[in-house]
C-alpha cells in the first residue's frame, strides 16, 4: 500500500502548475458527468473560488495546509483552453458516455460523488 501526502515538495504552486490543474478540473467535469451537473459544478467552483479570493476566506485554519487559490488571470486562461479544445473535449465526452453505466443521478444516490 502506499501513502502519498500532497504538497511536500513544492510548498507554492507556480501559475503553470495551477493553469494546468484549473484546466484538468474543468475538462474531468465536462467530460465525465452529464452536462447540467458539469455547468452547475463548474458555476459552483468559480463562485466559491471568487469568493475566497475576495474575501480572503480560508477554508481551514492552517494555510500552510492547503494550496493557493488560483488567480482570476489563470482561471481565465484555463476556461479560454478549455474554449479552444472544445472539439476534443466533445469527443473525448461522446467517448466517456457510451461506455457510461450509471448516470450521474446514480453516483450521487450512492454518495459516490456530491452535489
Amino acid at each position: 500500500m502506499v501513502y502519498h501526502t500532497g504538497g511536500q515538495t513544492v510548498k507554492q504552486m507556480s501559475p503553470k502548475i495551477q493553469f494546468h490543474g484549473v484546466k484538468n478540473s474543468l475538462i474531468l467535469r465536462l467530460t465525465n458527468f452529464e452536462l447540467s451537473f458539469a455547468i452547475k459544478s463548474l458555476v459552483t467552483i468559480f463562485f466559491v473560488i471568487l469568493l475566497r479570493k475576495s474575501f480572503g476566506i480560508q477554508v481551514i485554519k492552517d494555510p500552510e495546509q492547503t494550496k493557493s487559490i488560483p488567480s482570476i488571470k489563470t482561471m481565465l486562461r484555463s476556461i479560454c483552453w478549455v474554449m479552444k479544445n472544445l472539439g476534443y473535449i466533445s469527443s473525448k465526452r461522446r467517448e466517456v458516455n457510451s461506455k457510461r453505466v450509471l448516470s450521474t443521478k446514480d453516483l450521487i444516490s450512492k454518495n459516490l460523488i456530491t452535489k
